[in-house]
């Protein structure tokens, strides 16, 4: 006990020491100081400002705990959340912060006398702008990512390693599921580094208690869900271990799960990026040339390189047609950590700095972009609606069903065109049969909660044509019938 709380107050003492700290949580807030002024309700958000609910449908019962006690409920058990905003989304980015230094020094990559912005390595990532912009989740998302770094900081200690990593992971599945993705990663990269100080025991040694923690952590969690008698929504709790052609899966996942970041990724990224992947490159091209290494130490690094890359990816690679979500790449910036530390052998550390600047560069760009995108989008939005709204009420218990989608805001359009990330990130909402698209609609209580899909929607929208047109504008066609009404942004002619 005595060693895991010297543990603790070195590495959290030693986080204080390292130089312009304070300016690295300085640029933290101002990093997400766009997305607070955007104001904008994200999602999820539509309907937790309405109805306080918490996360226990989706297996997250550690989520649910800890904003309990955020909002002092204590008379109930029960989850009855309240709007922290924009305190939670200033939070989280000084727990991503915090996190990213602690295992920056647990990896030996911070000097004391020098200042370093490698610690922003997982706030910049442009896939976790979506995580910062949840009103509720984000700081749910950013605790899930400290748990998946804290054990790290017992890494000497291989049974303190293993223990706090099983109750760390425990509570990461219960706060947020992709966040364990970041483990494996985390292990991969600490058994590349004993591996290149030819401590391949260690190296071995480190990946065992690693899997076997993870392994530990994950049976335990289906044993909580069964016990709560969880099914996680929208087929994520089906792997694709239960299903045939495991292997032909597999790829297929990796394959989609390319695909999806490349479609959100342009060229401005892989300038900025360039510089560091170029440092790694180089740095590893001079260790191979220089060093006398065996043939066994290359292949395990090649082996656990790729690993960390295939965990940027997530845990969809592993569950059968999984959604392609940003949020769910909340690991992906474990490899701009490989990256830095793979450069640092061979690279000045000035130049490492200069590289990541150039990353963070393009991130706060990118970020006070989206922002305003999200912004106008959500402006634009009201005005579409405002058009229809007078309509809607002029009937109590009406029902909406969108037919088609509503159009982005000029200046997103824009965006778009800049960041191609922007045109997932901003949603329209509006959209076929899309249950936020409605949620969006109902949210003041103009028309009536019901989300009509599947058979019934089509139904209703077969007969389009025989409803009563109320107005017709530039945007869409509203149709009405008894209390039915049909927001048609085709505008398709009637036969």
């Amino acid at each position: 006990m005595a060693s895991f709380v010297e543990n603790i107050k070195d590495a959290f003492s030693a986080s204080f020491r390292v130089k312009g700290v304070y300016f690295l949580y300085l640029l933290s807030f101002l990093y997400v100081f766009p997305i607070l002024l955007s104001d904008v309700y994200y999602m999820d958000d539509y309907d937790r400002v309405i109805y306080g609910y918490g996360w226990s449908q989706d297996g997250r019962f550690f989520a649910n705990a800890i904003m309990w006690l955020l909002n002092l409920n204590f008379a109930s058990i029960r989850v009855k959340q309240v709007d922290l905003f924009p305190y939670t989304t200033i939070i989280s980015s000084l727990i991503l912060v915090f996190s990213g230094i602690l295992i920056c020094d647990s990896m030996k990559i911070l000097r004391r006398n020098c200042f370093s912005i490698a610690p922003l390595f997982i706030m910049i990532s442009p896939f976790m702008l979506e995580n910062l912009t949840y009103r509720y989740d984000s700081l749910i998302m950013s605790v899930s990512v400290f748990l998946v770094v804290f054990p790290f900081i017992f890494i000497e200690d291989r049974k303190l390693f293993f223990l706090t990593s099983v109750i760390s992971l425990m509570l990461a599945w219960m706060t947020y599921q992709s966040t364990v993705a970041g483990y494996v990663s985390l292990c991969a990269i600490f058994a590349t580094k004993f591996v290149l100080e030819r401590n391949f025991i260690k190296s071995v040694s480190i990946l065992a208690y690693g899997m076997a923690a993870f392994v530990g952590s994950t049976l335990f969690y289906e044993i909580i869900l069964k016990l709560f008698h969880v099914q996680i929504s929208f087929g994520r709790s089906v792997s694709i271990f239960q299903e045939p052609e495991v292997f032909k899966n597999f790829l297929f996942n990796i394959k989609n799960g390319l695909i999806f970041i490349r479609h959100n990724i342009d060229f401005r990224f892989f300038m900025s990026a360039l510089p560091l992947f170029c440092m790694f490159l180089f740095s590893a091209y001079k260790y191979i040339s220089v060093e006398k290494i065996k043939l066994v130490s290359v292949f395990s690094i090649f082996f656990l390189v790729f690993s960390i890359f295939l965990c940027g990816l997530g845990l969809n690679v592993f569950i059968f047609y999984p959604p392609w979500w940003l949020r769910i790449l909340i690991a992906f910036p474990f490899v701009f950590l490989l990256l830095i530390f793979g450069a640092q052998k061979y690279v000045r550390y000035e130049y490492i700095n200069i590289a990541v600047a150039c990353i963070a560069l393009y991130s706060f760009s990118l970020c006070a972009t989206y922002a305003s995108a999200l912004k106008e989008q959500n402006e634009f939005t009201n005005q579409i609606l405002a058009l229809a709204n007078p309509y809607l009420v002029s009937n109590d218990h009406t029902k909406v069903v969108i037919d088609g989608e509503i159009p982005y805001a000029p200046q997103v359009e824009y965006s778009r065109s800049i960041y191609k990330i922007i045109g997932t990130l901003v949603d329209k909402y509006i959209r076929d049969g899309w249950y936020w698209g409605e949620r969006r609609i109902g949210m003041y209580g103009f028309v009536d909660e019901v989300f009509i899909e599947g058979a019934e929607r089509n139904d209703i929208l077969a007969e389009k044509c025989s409803y009563n047109v109320l107005t017709r504008n530039k945007f869409f066609v509203l149709r009405a019938r008894d209390k039915m009404a049909i927001v048609d942004f085709t505008k398709a002619a009637c036969k």
